[in-house]
Parts: structure tokens; sequence; C-alpha cells
């Protein structure tokens, strides 16, 4: 989708957001690269895990891909499951 940018201040916002999501995106990815290396250490299928957090394989597989947004409340189950602070979970 193309953004119509008609003044210097629309060109601003435009770059703010952008900025900000690609900071989401790569608190996401790092929020789901550390869950999968979690998960890998303690030899743990994705299967094992989503069963343990209640939800479906498919969707911890985009939560480790950095793909879908995820609450807090399923970041501390997760970290709960893993038996690991949530610190090691998300970005510092």
């Amino acid at each position: 989708m193309l953004t119509k940018v008609n003044t210097i201040q629309d060109l601003s916002d435009y770059t703010q957001k952008k900025s900000r999501c690609l900071i989401l995106s790569n608190r996401l990815e790092i929020i789901g690269s550390n869950i999968r290396e979690i998960r890998k250490k303690q030899n743990l299928l994705q299967i094992d895990l989503a069963v343990m957090v209640g939800i479906d394989r498919a969707y911890l597989s985009e939560i480790e891909n950095g793909k879908t947004n995820v609450s807090i409340s399923l970041l501390y189950a997760i970290a709960d499951a893993l038996r690991e602070p949530i610190i090691n979970i998300i970005p510092k």
C-alpha cells in the first residue's frame, strides 16, 4: 500500500510510524528467538510447549518466528512453562 505524503510533517509522521513498526517487529523477533532457544535447550518440541501453555502449535510457531504479537499474560505462561524468568524472554 502506498502512503501519500504531501508535506514535511506528513513525511515525518510516516517515518516515525515506520520506525515504530520496525522496532516492534525487531522486538517480536527477539522474543520469538529467545523462546525458541530456551525451548530447544530444554529438548522440548513446539507441540510440547504449546500443550503446556494451552495454545496451538502453529500459533507458537508464529510467535517463535516473530510473526505475531503476543500478550503479556501469554509471555508469562510461556516463561512459567519453560521455568524461566520472563526477563530471559523479553528484550532488554
